[in-house]
Order: structure tokens, then C-alpha cells, then sequence
């Protein structure tokens, strides 16, 4: 007895750096012979682009294919944001760790001072003391 056997065909693509992650997945996929064969594509990507490659749209550029046996996708994650390891960070005060989270986070001198004079209030609050925060229409000095 004669079995027909179908060629297996891997398309592995990257498109985390492509401004269209589908038209570089579909090129990558029209560079294989899948008509008729058995088709495994994984795709690396960021999680920014997740949604501009639904499982359909991806589904119908494998069209030609006999099988599709898997879809994978490897997801690229932001890092986190470290402040540092538990050694540096136990002796600081929250205001520095505050400061070194705007810091990292980039966020804008005068914004920072702002949720500085913010936080200070909640804290002093918290001890037991008053702190009046600043308004938002107050002008703020930046140091």
C-alpha cells in the first residue's frame, strides 16, 4: 500500500523591526513552496505589533497550504524597569526611589518636581503631618 506523503515546510520569520509585520510575514511565506505541503510558522515579533497579526489574516496567507500545523509566535516583551537590586535600593529613602523611577522613566524636570511635591503630601500625610500640594494652575520652580 502506497502512502502520499506531504512535504513539511518551516517558515520561521522575524518582523519585530518591519513597519508592516503581516506583508513581511506573507513575503516570507510566498518565498516557500506551501502549495500542498504541510506548513509550520512560527513568528518573532513585538507586542506592540500582536495586533496586526491576527490568526486569520495569518491563517489566509497560508491558504495554499494541505496542513498548517502550528502558528507559533515568540512574543518580545519590554523589559521591565529594574531600580536596581535589592541591595541598592533597601537603604533609600521612597523620595530617591521616586526620583530614580522618574529619572529612568524619562519623564520631563518640571512634570517630576510636580509629582514629587505630590507624593511629599502623601507622605506627610501618612506621618501625620500636613503638606499642602501644590494646584494646578500654580507656577513651579524647577531646581
Amino acid at each position: 500500500m502506497e502512502v502520499k506523503t506531504r512535504p513539511l515546510v518551516a517558515v520561521d520569520v522575524d518582523v519585530r523591526d518591519a513597519e508592516d509585520p503581516l506583508e513581511a510575514v506573507g513575503q516570507a511565506v510566498g518565498e516557500q513552496k506551501i502549495a500542498g505541503a504541510v506548513v509550520k510558522l512560527t513568528v518573532r515579533h513585538t507586542l506592540e505589533q500582536a495586533n496586526r497579526l491576527r490568526d486569520i489574516d495569518l491563517r489566509r496567507l497560508l491558504a495554499e497550504a494541505e496542513h498548517i500545523a502550528s502558528i507559533q509566535r515568540h512574543v518580545e516583551r519590554p523589559r521591565r524597569l529594574r531600580l536596581g537590586d535589592l541591595g541598592s535600593i533597601a537603604g533609600r529613602s521612597p523620595r530617591e526611589l521616586l526620583e530614580r523611577y522618574l529619572e529612568q522613566r524619562q519623564v520631563e524636570p518640571r512634570e517630576a518636581h510636580i509629582l514629587l511635591r505630590y507624593a511629599e503630601e502623601i507622605w506627610g500625610e501618612e506621618a501625620g503631618e500636613a503638606v499642602s500640594p501644590p494646584s494646578p494652575t500654580t507656577h513651579v520652580t524647577v531646581p
